[in-house]
């Protein structure tokens, strides 16, 4: 290729005016110079006038090249950002004179022109013969034949121009069509997208000179598979009219991997975020726990004194001379008061210690051959002096057998906690009722305890076999008790394989239910 002397110092690639051109005006090689930064033609010798066949530089000078495709815009801002000033890069283009495609060897030289000093590409060129273009051609068309990146020429209508091996070997059925001169669909570019209306718009954007790209779901299995798709607008090199040039690649195995880490990822933070709830959770168990141990200290520290100060009181008026007198008189007074205080307070440390036994494992079950019927008949006869104005029933019509094998202080314990809870949150003239059933379901016996008392808030049944929990604070003001009774039939009730359920509705009553087995297995329990 013939090139223009280069004795011009860097300085001298900068054109204030087109008088500095005069050296090129009679070049025989087509040269001009190409304002990048407008996009327009800026200067032209009289070789590229009949390159471009313009009838004057003017009328070269007012063509418009605003539908350009972004690809040369980039591939000549490149030019500009890759060289120095006056520095030269040759490359191949296919250039459109009046839409003829024409194949041309340049050299592109990055220059400064007008008084702004825009940036400017002067471009010098020749035709490049058929022998070597044909040379380079299939050099290129053998090159895409082992890669495999897929690349299809579409028409602006969609029609199918050509592929690539890769594009045929992914799209066989859309070649098989162009070879068979049948492409029923309109536009084959949109029969590849699983979403129509997706591979539409990225088609119209491209036609308009965008070059949209992305990942996206292809219709090439069941599944879908995932390509890396790429539009550009450019020309068919045979006839010179604007295309479509789609190139893609599989990026399926990527695409599965990053759904994978961000499934991985959600199911990481939907994880952390249960712990975090379990967590806050626990936390604020802990801290109403530790509330209600500390109400129940407070409140058992009263209660332990109560008695104990009345014991202490009593006994000082009998012990002393100065009171002798008066002690003779309510010896019985004051007996019965001492004797209620002791029962009270061994009833408190009783509780204590029954619970302390049973959450360190040291509550010993021995199971025994125990009648429930005439267990539950017992309890209610101890307690019905105490409570004379409640109505007492006891159902156990139907029972076969009301022997169960069980351990005898635990079932004791259970059933004596649940209907003194009965006839202590009943008042007036209410009524406890006693059943007791077969359970069809299984090998056990069911145990109904149920009143119509005050009944339990909604918001403390979750609560209620905690320990040191006595529900709402008038309740617990009003009724006597540690808050331990039914912490201790829960414990045991687990220790001997029991179910036990409370069902409760505010200002209704409270129903207690017990599943328990007719016998229960040492080693179990153990």
């Amino acid at each position: 290729m013939a090139k223009v002397n280069r004795v011009l110092r860097e300085d001298h690639w900068v054109f204030p005016t087109t008088d500095a051109l005069t050296l090129f005006e009679r070049s025989v090689l087509p040269i001009w110079i190409f304002d990048v930064d407008r996009h327009a033609m800026w200067w032209a010798n009289d070789a590229a006038l009949k390159f471009w066949n313009a009838d004057s530089l003017e009328a070269l000078l007012a063509r418009d090249y605003s539908t350009d495709s972004a690809t040369v815009r980039k591939r000549l801002r490149a030019v500009v950002d890759s060289a120095q000033l006056g520095d030269s890069a040759e490359d191949t283009w296919t250039l459109y004179p009046k839409g003829v495609p024409t194949p041309v060897r340049g050299r592109m030289t990055p220059v400064h022109i007008d008084a702004e000093r825009r940036h400017g590409v002067m471009f010098e060129v020749h035709k490049i013969d058929n022998q070597v273009l044909e040379v380079s051609d299939r050099r290129l068309v053998e090159a895409t034949r082992y890669t495999t990146v897929m690349i299809s020429y579409f028409g602006l209508d969609g029609r199918l121009l050509s592929m690539n091996p890769a594009a045929i070997y992914a799209y066989g059925n859309q070649q098989s069509r162009i070879m068979n001169g049948r492409a029923e669909d309109k536009n084959l570019f949109l029969t590849r997208f699983k979403d129509r209306d997706l591979g539409r718009a990225l088609f119209e954007r491209a036609t308009v000179g965008g070059e949209p790209s992305g990942e996206y779901e292809v219709q090439l299995a069941p599944g879908g598979i995932w390509h890396r798709i790429d539009l550009h607008l450019g020309r068919d090199p045979i006839n010179g009219d604007a295309c479509i040039i789609v190139v893609e690649e599989d990026v399926s195995s990527l695409k599965k991997a990053m759904l994978d880490l961000e499934k991985l990822n959600r199911t990481l933070e939907d994880r952390v975020a249960e712990r975090t709830r379990e967590l806050q959770m626990a936390q604020r168990k802990a801290e109403d726990a530790n509330r209600a141990k500390s109400d129940f200290l407070a409140r058992m520290s009263h209660d332990l004194r109560t008695p104990l100060n009345a014991i202490l009181g009593f006994s000082q008026v009998l012990s002393s001379d100065e009171t002798q007198e008066l002690a003779a008189r309510k010896y019985r007074s004051y007996g019965g008061d001492i004797n209620t205080s002791a029962q009270r307070l061994l009833e408190l440390v009783d509780d204590l210690l029954d619970l302390s036994r049973i959450e360190a494992g040291q509550f010993p079950v021995k199971p025994e051959p125990l009648d429930l019927i005439a267990m539950l008949d017992e309890t209610l006869h101890m307690f019905r002096p105490s409570f004379p104005a409640i109505t007492i029933s006891m159902d156990h019509k139907g029972v076969a057998d009301p022997t169960v094998i069980s351990d005898r202080q635990g079932v004791s314990l259970i059933v004596t906690n649940l209907i003194s809870n009965a006839f202590k949150y009943t008042p007036g003239k209410g009524t406890v009722s006693v059943t007791v059933a077969d359970d069809t379901a299984s090998d056990a016996l069911i145990v109904t305890v149920a009143d119509t008392g005050e009944g339990i808030d909604a918001d403390d049944l979750d609560n209620i076999f905690e320990p040191y929990r006595r529900g709402s604070a008038i309740t617990s003001q009003k009724t006597k008790g540690t808050g331990l009774g039914l912490s201790i039939c829960s414990r045991l009730a687990e220790l001997l394989k029991i179910d036990l359920k409370i069902e409760s509705e505010l200002g209704k009553g409270t129903t207690a239910t017990l599943i328990i087995p007719k016998e229960l297995d040492p080693d179990e329990a153990a």
